[in-house]
């Protein structure tokens, strides 16, 4: 095959902008000159291959679309091209490639637009092959492409190459622009230079020296196909939106460009290639400068995938594929020296539907949206986010991020953790069915660390039973004698609520002093609270909490949560 915050359109193209600056293409139109080709000669400079005017510098371009061969056209007289026009071809069942070929360098002033099932092809021999000379536009009809074998030189130019029409295909050919294709060539730019894809397949692989380029490649809904020969600037900055990688070499590689990612979310759009950020490797890749501005997956089913170096921002780094937790290869690694993700340095698989009984100390990501049991022993755990962990194993240190939940046993049951972590939002299922713990009722048993972030505690009446007043239950038990660091949504220390007609009091100083305790404090009534606590928190709001004047309710696990463990 070839995961939170969510910048808004405005906000990327703000990030863009202030990136790559903006250029003015001072380009004015010239003649229109249309390409027949019935000089027989191929060359520019023949008046007879033309309709309409013998082209002169900056004049603009249209070429009848290649029906049954490959055209190969001499330019031997321009030093500058307008716009050009590549005609669609109603060949539907071959690419048929028209190639401008030069001798000497060329300036590129105006747009370029390639019809459907047709490729255009530069090939410059001169010294500095082809030189953009404004922002130059590039425009594909369905299944255009665009090559270049030639020194590309940009300055400080845009080149920006785009759709002309919204496609949902499933393959990197059915999108291909092969810019920078050739061997031996050159792209040359510099810090304010950018070259923007949209809805593109680019083939960087064999492309070249790519180290004279100082500017940026800014992707949208697009893939970068790579491998070992790729030879980015230092300074080259690859910025993907809803964009993927293709890492598609045989020999490890590690990738020491900077790599920012906006977007790819854990259940992505499967209809673009937005749906993962790195993309099946077919070897082991290493991203060594990444900064995260969302969530994002990947997809590490042949060879592992390595954040080092510098992983920068507040987001989780998921899969779209899970596999066995023996499978020996397709682990996420993260061993980054400055890391501020939600994913701690450590060596990840990615698992899903399944419970696990057996022992190992690997440790694993429950994939998005999907359910994993843990009876047996495992590493540290991550559950993103719409995902959910049952089970009476024992696991490393546990983190469960927003709108994910942590339930506990086998309705009820206990798990032990390391450190446990509730991200805002998320939901921890308490099975409440008699007093005894376990059997009872639910408990997470802590060695580590309490932190609760405004998630939402869920109870649930199991079996019919309701307790007695004054029944208590330490739903977490915090070991040693640090404090518990955070509360639950709606419920700070001491604080009264309702459940199903019966009110609780809550305290996080319980049982030997650290512990999350709540008790039954009679029927229904008045907590002490007051009702401002409820408009307070938009969580208990969103999650469908309403009642009383004056009372909160904490969310039923039976309304939030239909299945049964």
């Amino acid at each position: 095959m070839k995961i939170g915050g969510i910048a808004t359109l405005a906000g990327l193209l703000a990030v863009v902008v202030s990136v790559v600056g903006v250029a003015t293409n001072t380009y004015a139109a010239g003649n229109t000159c249309t390409w027949t080709g019935a000089g027989g000669d191929s060359y520019f400079s023949t008046a007879a291959n033309w309709s309409g005017c013998t082209p002169t510098d900056g004049d603009d371009l249209i070429f009848p679309a290649a029906e049954s061969a490959s055209v190969y056209i001499n330019n031997d007289s321009l030093t500058s091209l307008g716009s050009v026009t590549l005609n669609s071809s109603s060949n539907t069942s071959n690419y048929y490639t028209t190639t401008i070929a030069s001798s000497s360098d060329t300036t590129l002033l105006g747009s370029i637009n390639v019809g459907t099932n047709q490729a255009l092809s530069f090939n410059d021999t001169g010294s500095s092959g082809y030189i953009l000379g404004g922002d130059v536009n590039v425009t594909l009809d369905t299944k255009g492409r665009i090559s270049m074998y030639s020194d590309l030189s940009m300055g400080s130019n845009g080149l920006s190459i785009a759709r002309s029409q919204s496609v949902n295909l499933s393959h990197v050919s059915d999108l291909s622009a092969v810019l920078l294709s050739g061997f031996g060539s050159a792209l040359t730019g510099n810090s304010d230079a950018s070259i923007t894809l949209n809805g593109i397949g680019t083939d960087l692989s064999y492309a070249g020296d790519l180290s004279g380029y100082a500017g940026n490649i800014v992707a949208y809904d697009s893939v970068i196909s790579f491998d070992s020969w790729l030879d980015l600037n230092a300074n080259t900055r690859l910025l993907l939106h809803d964009s993927a990688l293709d890492y598609g070499d045989t020999v490890p590689y590690n990738l020491t460009t900077p790599v920012e990612f906006t977007g790819n979310f854990l259940g992505g759009r499967s209809d673009t290639f937005g749906y993962e950020a790195v993309m099946n490797p077919s070897s082991a890749l290493t991203l060594s400068n990444t900064t995260l501005h969302s969530d994002i997956q990947v997809d590490p089913f042949s060879a592992n995938i390595t954040f080092a170096g510098s992983l920068v921002g507040r987001y989780l780094i998921g899969g779209s594929q899970a596999y066995s937790p023996s499978a020996t290869t397709g682990h996420i690694i993260i061993s980054a020296s400055t890391n501020t993700s939600l994913l701690p340095n450590d060596d990840y698989i990615i698992v899903n539907q399944g419970s696990y009984s057996d022992s190992t100390a690997q440790s694993i990501i429950v994939q998005s949206g999907d359910a994993v049991t843990i009876n047996g022993a495992r590493g540290r755990v991550i559950v993103s986010p719409t995902a959910t962990l049952f089970g009476t194993g024992t696991v490393g240190d546990l983190s469960v991020l927003g709108t994910a939940h942590l339930s506990p046993g086998h309705s009820p049951g206990c798990m032990s953790t390391g450190s446990l972590a509730l991200s805002a939002g998320a939901i921890y299922d308490v099975d409440l069915g008699g007093t005894v713990v376990c059997t009872g009722y639910d408990q997470v048993r802590v060695t580590g660390t309490v932190s609760l972030a405004d998630a939402i505690l869920a109870l649930n009446f199991y079996g019919g039973y309701i307790p007695a007043n004054g029944t208590s239950f330490t739903v977490i038990t915090n070991d040693g004698s640090d404090a518990v660091v955070g509360e639950f949504a709606g419920l700070p220390e001491g604080t009264k609520f309702v459940y199903n007609n019966k009110a609780f009091q809550i305290t996080y100083k319980g049982g030997d002093g650290n512990d999350v305790v709540i008790t039954t404090v009679g029927g229904a009534g008045v907590p002490n609270t007051g009702f401002e606590m409820l408009t307070s928190s938009p969580v208990l709001i969103a999650a469908g909490t309403l009642l009383a004047a004056g009372a909160v309710l904490v969310a039923s696990k039976q309304v939030r949560f239909a299945r049964s463990k």
